[in-house]
């Protein structure tokens, strides 16, 4: 299954952590997290190079989700990468 890239924005901007998913298709990444989600969310599923967040975030079992708290989206944009203080 193929691994996506998910971006979820809550009613008041707060953008969530990175989230990848390993489903069958776009749609079915965005109805798993939108079901994790709380309401108002807006979710948004890429598909690109996650190599490396794969390796970051481990295995992702079929059907499922991983996030992590310490990976943030950067402000100026581009992909997740891991929170530096």
């Amino acid at each position: 299954m193929p691994t996506y890239l998910v971006k979820v924005t809550n009613k008041l901007g707060w953008v969530k952590p990175p989230i990848l998913t390993n489903c069958a298709n776009e749609q079915e990444a965005a109805r798993l997290v939108a079901a994790m989600g709380d309401e108002g969310d807006q979710v948004d599923v890429r598909n690109g190079d996650v190599f490396a967040m794969r390796a970051a975030f481990g295995e992702i079992a079929p059907g499922s989700a991983v996030f992590r708290y310490d990976w943030i989206w950067p402000p100026e944009g581009g992909d997740p990468r891991p929170f530096e203080a």
